[in-house]
């Protein structure tokens, strides 16, 4: 980060980058404040990059968000990926990956503030999006199908819930085969349905 300082006389988009990855490492081990400061540090250099910053500013806001719903703070994790989906569907490239997980966050941090029809929405679009950008066994496809699943089944939605598991343990099967720890995560959830 240092280097980059010194590289760049202009604000540019490899430091808001280098700025998020530290916030990242440091809001996995639990140093919130640290992660908190360098993520609005990134945003602010983010905003002030020229020309196609809409990605940088929109990843600084969805690290933002993650902190804050990390650190129990709802409302403000839901603004901020509210923020961080506006920022990745305005950009000069808008990108279905980017998008989609944006629209993921927002649903999980609108069932967090307990607006859960609105998070069904938004899961209904983020799912066909994930499935486009992704594919059927990706990862990310397969935790935003849980994430909606283990929604529905918080509001009593058992069926919906049972159909959304065993759609994401089929995609975990092809992807890993029968005997992964990973293909394990859908059943103990689905166990919650029976």
């Amino acid at each position: 980060l240092a280097v980059g300082d010194r590289i760049y006389t202009e604000p540019h988009p490899d430091q808001a980058s280098g700025l998020l990855v530290l916030a990242g490492v440091y809001l996995r081990t639990g140093q919130f404040a640290r992660a908190d400061s360098l993520a609005h540090r990134s945003l602010e250099i983010a905003r002030r990059v020229r020309g196609g910053g809409e990605d940088a500013v929109g990843q600084a806001l969805s690290t933002l968000g993650v902190f804050a719903g990390t650190v129990g703070r709802a409302d403000e994790a839901l603004n901020y990926h509210q923020q961080a989906l506006g920022m990745f569907k305005g950009s000069n490239a808008p990108k279905p990956s980017r998008i989609a997980t944006a629209m993921d966050n927002v649903a999980i941090s609108l069932s967090g503030v307990g607006r859960f029809d609105e998070a069904d929405s938004v899961y209904r679009q983020a799912i066909p999006l994930k499935l486009e950008a992704y594919g059927p066994k990706n990862p990310a496809t397969l935790l935003t199908m849980n994430n909606y699943a283990r929604m529905k089944i918080f509001v009593g939605d058992v069926a919906g819930a049972e159909a959304l598991y065993r759609d994401g343990l089929a995609g975990r099967r092809a992807a890993l085969g029968d005997s992964s720890d990973q293909a394990a995560v859908p059943l103990s959830d689905m166990a919650r349905c029976a």
